[in-house]
């Protein structure tokens, strides 16, 4: 039997492998790269919830402070997401205390638990098309009143 010349098969079937594999790598580095980045999200609002649990209820009755103090978790959040290199136009932030909204925090409410809400819109490119999801990241805290 003579041997038959096989040349060039090795050459298609890498080809072959690396058309399924390149993709595959390329969109579990993307959504790796998603999931980090929600990680840090849902870090930062905790990191802002527990900020704002350990301030005296006054701080957020008075609506002037509660303004100073809002914006300081914002900030909070704003710094740790910059950090990894995130656009910040797509954030939103909204801030609980209790089952309302911290601006209708009463001195007969009682602040039982405060809580942030994030919201980033994650932009990225992959395959050349325009990828958008939402990363959202809620983080409560407890408050012993």
């Amino acid at each position: 039997m003579k041997r038959r010349r096989c040349r060039g098969v090795a050459l298609i079937e890498l080809v072959a492998v690396l058309a399924v594999c390149v993709p595959l790598l390329l969109g579990i580095l993307y959504y790796g790269r998603m999931a980090m980045d929600g990680a840090l999200l849902d870090r930062a609002a905790s990191d802002a919830a527990r900020y704002l649990a350990t301030l005296p209820p006054e701080e957020l009755r008075d609506s002037a402070r509660r303004a100073v103090v809002l914006a300081n978790a914002q900030s909070m959040l704003e710094q740790a997401l910059q950090a990894s290199g995130l656009a910040l136009q797509d954030l939103q932030v909204d801030y609980r205390c209790g089952l309302n909204s911290c601006s209708m925090v009463t001195p007969s409410n009682p602040l039982a638990s405060i809580t942030v809400i994030a919201v980033l819109q994650y932009r990225a490119t992959l395959f050349g098309m325009p990828q958008v999801v939402e990363l959202r990241a809620q983080a409560e805290a407890g408050r012993d009143n």
